[in-house]
């Protein structure tokens, strides 16, 4: 029976192979033209890693039975003074895990909150300007050209909002309603929101 195993190949100094190997080297870095990325490059596909990430942990079935968890809990009372405690934030995991066949730990639901509402404000911000309309049948923003060129440059965020509107918005309106962030979450409006790989590196 024929053995197809694998034989290494010693080639000996000096012999034809050797001279050809060094003959095809690699060229050397002066020879290489140099690639640069920009920063907004960079900055556009770390965005999509993001949202990737994030699509991947909290499909749209996830993040409405995260949602409503939290209605459930805020109709009950059960945050005071607009932050969920830690006892409510381990029956909340414990209810999203057991509905969702999943594994969920309280961090990676504190930072999805977080991204929520600050989706939730950016929306809230552009409905409150002049020349911004939402049909919530439809779930979508009306307004000229001009009016979203105008805003877009101070409020570059809200383009994720020009084809589809803030998604639940009126049960995240429940939750986030003159609600301030607190806690190791907390971020200010010009400060982005955790990604779904900080989750896995902060601590309860």
């Amino acid at each position: 029976m024929k053995n197809n195993s694998y034989r290494p190949h010693f080639i000996v100094p000096g012999s034809s192979s050797t001279r050809l190997a060094s003959s095809s080297a690699a060229p050397s870095s002066s020879s290489i033209a140099p690639t640069s990325i920009g920063a907004p490059a960079i900055a556009a596909q770390m965005a999509t890693n993001v949202d990737i990430s994030d699509s991947k942990l909290w499909p749209d079935f996830v993040t409405k039975a995260f949602i409503d968890i939290m209605v459930d809990e805020v109709t009950k009372g059960n945050m005071p003074n607009d932050v969920f405690h830690k006892r409510t934030w381990t029956s909340m995991t414990t209810k999203l895990s057991s509905m969702t066949n999943r594994s969920f730990k309280i961090v990676q639901l504190k930072a999805k909150m977080h991204r929520l509402r600050a989706m939730y404000r950016e929306f809230y911000s552009l409905l409150q300007n002049i020349g911004f309309g939402w049909n919530t049948e439809t779930n979508t923003v009306t307004a000229s050209e001009e009016v979203w060129r105008n805003y877009l440059k101070v409020h570059d965020k809200a383009s994720q909002f020009q084809k589809k509107g803030c998604d639940h918005y009126k049960l995240l309106d429940m939750i986030f309603n003159k609600n301030n962030a607190t806690g190791v979450l907390h971020h200010s409006s010009t400060q982005d929101p955790p990604n779904t790989d900080e989750e896995n590196e902060l601590d309860n």
